[in-house]
């Protein structure tokens, strides 16, 4: 199995596992606060029967939700210390080591969501807002992210043989239309067509560096015009092998055109990021120390 394909599968299962874990929270809920009619989960642990089950803060349920989101919310530094520590890059990918920051970012903000019973004020709030601004430009951070993910040459490699093939496929293609009679296929025709679709008009635009406000509104727009002429470009091609190759040609030359202002749009990224993340565990940090000292009781 090729590495994208591996990372794709890794991303399918951390979304899978999100989507189990949250929607089974949010059952449990709705269960314990008499929203919906059910049997909640605790019922099939005998052990746990007898433990205070309502999900107010304080309250067993609500700390335990607490200790897991705080723990997840710590096991999102692994990635940092990777980057940090040079002994630690020998170990996985780190392609991996983001995917499963994002995965912890975001299970642990289900939890500690869970564990302020859906009431936020107070110093709780600056953190729980911190840790929500944090997570949405974890998002938006990954997507531009995969757009750097190879140096130039190396993406120059990729799209010259991607090209070799669709030329290949082409030789084929107009073989039999000749053999048919028919007009051969206009290859640059349809490559300038998807090119277009993607906001890199022609090649030409390859030898020059976009500026970082229009790297960031044709990575934004690009995903929803290709999906609207998705259904034009792929009538217009006569093979599903044709579409996804004419696809893969278009965007990987976008991402030539588009490096160096991307790394630029990941180093603003970075240092609108990072605060709200230092500031969203200074201020649990807090929150955790008053509450033991204060000893809440539950």
């Amino acid at each position: 199995m090729c590495k994208e394909k591996k990372m794709v599968l890794m991303l399918s299962i951390y979304i899978l596992i999100f989507m189990i874990i949250s929607a089974a929270l949010s059952y449990e809920w709705l269960i314990l606060n008499d929203i919906m009619d059910g049997t909640n989960l605790f019922s099939y642990f005998p052990s746990l029967k007898n433990i205070n089950q309502s999900t107010e803060a304080g309250r067993p349920i609500s700390l335990w939700l607490g200790y897991i989101g705080i723990g997840l919310m710590c096991m999102m530094n692994i990635y940092s210390f990777r980057k940090k520590f040079r002994f630690m890059k020998r170990f996985g990918n780190k392609e991996r080591y983001l995917d499963f920051h994002i995965f912890c970012g975001l299970m642990g903000s289900v939890f500690i969501i869970f564990h302020t019973n859906f009431i936020i004020g107070g110093l709780v709030a600056i953190s729980f807002w911190s840790m929500v601004i944090s997570a949405s430009s974890g998002i938006i951070g990954k997507f531009f992210y995969s757009q750097i993910l190879f140096k130039r040459s190396s993406l120059i490699k990729q799209a010259e043989k991607i090209d070799k093939k669709l030329e290949r496929l082409y030789e084929k293609i107009n073989k039999k239309n000749s053999a048919k009679g028919e007009d051969p296929v206009d290859q640059g025709e349809l490559k300038a067509r998807f090119l277009n679709t993607v906001g890199v008009n022609t090649l030409e635009h390859l030898r020059h560096d976009a500026s970082v406000f229009a790297s960031l509104i044709n990575t934004l727009v690009v995903p929803f015009r290709f999906a609207v002429s998705k259904h034009s470009l792929r009538s217009a091609t006569f093979h599903e092998i044709e579409f996804n190759l004419l696809r893969q040609s278009a965007f990987t030359h976008r991402k030539i055109y588009l490096l160096n202002a991307n790394k630029k749009i990941m180093g603003h990224w970075s240092t609108f990021h990072k605060p709200f993340a230092i500031f969203m565990y200074f201020v649990a940090i807090i929150h955790i120390a008053s509450a033991l000292l204060f000893q809440v009781k539950h």
